[in-house]
């Protein structure tokens, strides 16, 4: 049973933070409408929370891939906890699947 049982999310982290540009924009419009509003930094959260995401996710795909190809069936329950693994240690592995960290 071939295919992305997650949907191939390993592939698509920069979806999870789209429309970036817009909502800088809100953010910069919020502060300069209103100052230090509640709206503003809710807002200002949110482009703070879409940095994580971007930090994150790249550095996570290699481990959702393996999670994603075990549960396909196309690898080893064996090698999505090697990746795992490698994730939580990355000084003992250059990358997983041919990614490096950047």
């Amino acid at each position: 049973m071939s295919g992305g049982s997650y949907n191939y999310l390993y592939m698509w982290s920069y979806e999870l933070v789209g429309r970036r540009e817009d909502l800088i924009a809100m953010r910069d419009g919020l502060l300069a409408t209103g100052g230090d509003s509640q709206a503003y930094r809710d807002t200002a959260l949110l482009v703070t929370l879409q940095d994580l995401i971007l930090g994150l996710a790249p550095r996570l795909a290699d481990v959702w891939q393996a999670e994603e190809w075990y549960r396909s069936c196309d690898r080893s329950r064996e090698d999505a906890i090697a990746t795992i693994k490698a994730y939580e240690n990355p000084s003992s592995s250059s990358g997983v699947h041919g990614r490096t960290e950047q």
